[in-house]
C-alpha cells in the first residue's frame, strides 16, 4: 500500500486514487478466498484421515510441553519448526490447490519451445496446478493420496527430489505472477490449523461420502458440514 500511495503522490495520474483503492480491495478479496478454500482443505483431510490428525497433534501438543510451542497463542515462527504440521498444510494444498484452472501465460517475443512443440509469440498457454500436482513421475505412484510423509521421506532421502517436488508445487503460483498473499496466506494457516488441533474434535456428518466441490476458477467446497466439539482435555 505503501507503493501504491508514493506511486500515485509522484505521477496521479498514471496511479489514479481508483487505481489505490482497487489494488487494496483486490488484496482483501483475493486473500479471503483463497485462504478458506486451503483451510478447508487442510481441514478436511486432516478429519478424513484420523491417523494424521493424531500425529499432527503429538506433535503440536510435544512441542507445547517442551516450551517450543507457545499457548494460547502459536507464533508464526514456531510454527515453521513443526516439520509435520508443514508437510500437512503442503500436501492439503498439494491435492487440493485453490484454484482449478490454468495459470495463463502470453508467449513473448520469439516463440518458445514447450515440451518439443513450438508456440509462436502471443500465443496463451497455461498449466493446470492440480495436473502439476498429480504428475506420478515427481511426486510418486500415489500422487491422488494425500500423504503428508511424503515431504519428510523427501527430505530425508535426498536434497533432489524434494527440490524436483518443490519446483512442481504451485498453489500459489510461480515466477513474477506468484500470489502476493501467499506469504500472508502461510502466515495465517500456521497459527491457526495448530489452534485448531489443540482445541476441537472434528467429526465429519457424513463420512462415508466424498465432499463436494464447484470449480469457478477457486475450487470451492459446497458440502463441507462437521460435527465441532471442544476437546475434552481443554
Amino acid at each position: 500500500m505503501d507503493k501504491m500511495l508514493k506511486a500515485n503522490k509522484e505521477d496521479p495520474k498514471k496511479v489514479t486514487d481508483y487505481h489505490v483503492f482497487m489494488m487494496g480491495l483486490s488484496n482483501i478479496i483475493a486473500g479471503s478466498d483463497t485462504t478458506a478454500v486451503s483451510l478447508s482443505a487442510i481441514l478436511y483431510n486432516l478429519v478424513k484421515y484420523p491417523d494424521t490428525m493424531r500425529k499432527l497433534r503429538e506433535e503440536v501438543e510435544s512441542y507445547g510441553a517442551e516450551g517450543r510451542c507457545g499457548y494460547p497463542n502459536v507464533s508464526f515462527k514456531e510454527s515453521q519448526d513443526m516439520p509435520y504440521l508443514q508437510a500437512v498444510m503442503k500436501e492439503a494444498l498439494r491435492v487440493h490447490s485453490a484454484t482449478g484452472l490454468p495459470l495463463w501465460r502470453v508467449v513473448p517475443e520469439g516463440g518458445a519451445e514447450i515440451s518439443g512443440r513450438f508456440f509462436p509469440a502471443g500465443t496463451v498457454v497455461g498449466v493446470n496446478t492440480w495436473v502439476a500436482h498429480s504428475n506420478e513421475d515427481v511426486f510418486g505412484k500415489d500422487a491422488k493420496q494425500f500423504r503428508p510423509e511424503r515431504w519428510i521421506e523427501a527430505e530425508k532421502e535426498n536434497g533432489q527430489r524434494l527440490k524436483e517436488m518443490e519446483a512442481y508445487y504451485m498453489p500459489f503460483g510461480l515466477g513474477s505472477r506468484t500470489c502476493l498473499g501467499k506469504h500472508i496466506s502461510i502466515l495465517e494457516m500456521s497459527k491457526l490449523i495448530p489452534q485448531l488441533v489443540r482445541k476441537f474434535d472434528f467429526e465429519l456428518e457424513r463420512p462415508e461420502k466424498e465432499w463436494e466441490t464447484t470449480n469457478v476458477w477457486f475450487v470451492k467446497p459446497v458440502d463441507f458440514r462437521v460435527k465441532v466439539k471442544l476437546r475434552k482435555t481443554m
